[in-house]
C-alpha cells in the first residue's frame, strides 16, 4: 500500500488545524539506519611467468569490473607490456577465459575489504580502535582507495626501515592515502 505524499501532507495539515492527534503511518520498505553494509568482496589475481620474468596483480571489484593493475615489481619490456595490456579486459569473466590460454601461472584470492583486512595490511597497529569507529561511516569507494593505499604504504615502510609509520587514523585524516607510495 503506497501512501501519496500530498495526501499525507494534507491529512497532517488538517489535523494540525483541528488539534486532533496525528497518527503515525508506517513507512514501507524502511531499513534500519545503523545496519552495517556488507564489505565488498574483491578478486585478486596474481599472474606470474618465470619464463617471461613477469609478475602482476590484477584486481576486480565486487561487480566483476577491473579496478587495479599492478606491474611495479615486474621486469617487463615494452613489447610484453603492450601484449599484456592489449589482452587485459575490464570484465572478470572475459579475463578468466583469456588468461587460461596464456603462459601465466594464475593464483586467485578473494579479499574482503573491511576494517579488519585494512588493519591487517596497515604497518602500524597502535590506536586501531579509532579506525574501527571511522570505517562504517564512510562509503565503499573510500574503503577500497584506503585499502589499496595501505598496501602501498606498507611496502614503502618495508623499503624504508628508518621511516616510522603514522597511526592509521592520523594517516587517514591527513589524506595520506592520496599519495603515490609506490613512487616515493
Amino acid at each position: 500500500m503506497e501512501t501519496n505524499f500530498n495526501e499525507l501532507a494534507n491529512d497532517v495539515f488538517k489535523k494540525m488545524q483541528t488539534g486532533a492527534s496525528i497518527e503515525e503511518r508506517p513507512i514501507q520498505d524502511e531499513q534500519p539506519i545503523n545496519e552495517p553494509k556488507p564489505a565488498p568482496i574483491m578478486k585478486r589475481f596474481l599472474l606470474s611467468s618465470p619464463k617471461l620474468n613477469v609478475s602482476a596483480e590484477v584486481w576486480f571489484n565486487e561487480k566483476g569490473l577491473l579496478c587495479r593493475v599492478d606491474l611495479v615489481n615486474s621486469i617487463i619490456d615494452k613489447k610484453q607490456l603492450t601484449y599484456l595490456l592489449s589482452n587485459l579486459t575490464q570484465d572478470e569473466h572475459v579475463f578468466r577465459r583469456s588468461i587460461k590460454a596464456s603462459l601465466f601461472k594464475v593464483r586467485e584470492k578473494q579479499v574482503t575489504v573491511d576494517v579488519e583486512e585494512f588493519l591487517h595490511i596497515y604497518p602500524y597497529a597502535r590506536n586501531s580502535h579509532l579506525v574501527r569507529d571511522w570505517w562504517p561511516k564512510q562509503v565503499t569507494g573510500l574503503h577500497i582507495r584506503v585499502y589499496f593505499a595501505g598496501i602501498d604504504y606498507r611496502e614503502y615502510c618495508q623499503r624504508n626501515p628508518r621511516y616510522k609509520p603514522k597511526i592509521a587514523m592520523q594517516w587517514i585524516k591527513d589524506k595520506e592515502y592520496l599519495n603515490d607510495w609506490k613512487v616515493l
